[in-house]
């Protein structure tokens, strides 16, 4: 997963997909699940970094604002799931998660594929957005 999210940040699409592809090849359903909570706990510490105390889910905080995430976009099915998912994993509703990821694992192929694939590019989004947030802090 590292080596997909590494090639996604630096915008590396072809080592990016090759990777993310390895990954769908040799990955049972549940392994891949937790691919997807990697990426959407990624994009969950992000969101703790830029927002601080304004987002703590320990404190029963709920994530409810798109507009925070940088990169979503809801006009395309597969950033509509990437979206859902990770506001979902946000929020701790676990059955979402497991829904949302049962759905796109049933529709199976190309669907699964570019719905993963749009959680690794929001996680990539949101890891180069909130690097520039904190450079922004410290300079």
């Amino acid at each position: 997963m590292h080596q997909a999210l590494d090639a996604a940040i630096v915008g590396d699409s072809r080592r990016a997909s090759d990777a993310l592809d390895e990954i769908g090849l040799n990955s049972t359903p549940q392994e891949l699940y937790g691919v997807c909570g990697g990426l959407a706990g990624g994009c969950v510490k992000a969101l703790q970094l830029v927002h601080g105390d304004a987002y703590d889910p320990a404190a029963g905080d709920r994530v409810w604002f798109r507009e925070a995430v940088p990169g979503a976009n809801e006009a395309d099915p597969y950033g509509a799931w990437a979206m859902r998912f990770l506001v979902a994993h946000a929020n701790g509703d676990t059955a979402m998660t497991n829904a949302l990821y049962r759905a796109a694992h049933v529709a199976g192929g190309r669907d699964l594929a570019n719905s993963v694939a749009c959680l690794l590019l929001l996680a990539a989004d949101m890891a180069r957005s909130t690097a520039e947030h904190l450079r922004q802090q410290h300079t």
